[in-house]
């Protein structure tokens, strides 16, 4: 196994050998500004997301709510229509 650093801190180089096979592996600078950027912006996407979703959840509850209203007052009409009915029967 052959390690070369170019800079200590930064770009390594490892170099594995077993008979005529070899398998290097390359570490490369980390721009520490740019990552913390990048990470920022990745944090502001997925939130943005999640508040999105959240409002969609929001919205939907309530959709199913009036749903539920609506459907529990068509159930009262009907049976309402079929009382009357039944007693007209009578």
């Amino acid at each position: 196994m052959t390690i070369v650093f170019q800079d200590i801190f930064y770009d390594a180089k490892m170099i594995f050998k077993k008979g005529n096979k070899k398998v290097q592996l390359v570490f490369h600078k980390v721009n520490k500004k740019q990552l913390s950027f990048e990470t920022f912006a990745v944090i502001n996407e997925l939130k943005e997301k999640f508040d999105s979703l959240e409002h969609e959840l929001k919205v939907k509850i309530e959709e199913n709510k009036q749903l539920k209203n609506e459907l529990s007052t068509l159930t009262n009409h009907f049976i309402e229509i079929n009382s009357t009915t039944l007693n007209a029967i009578d």
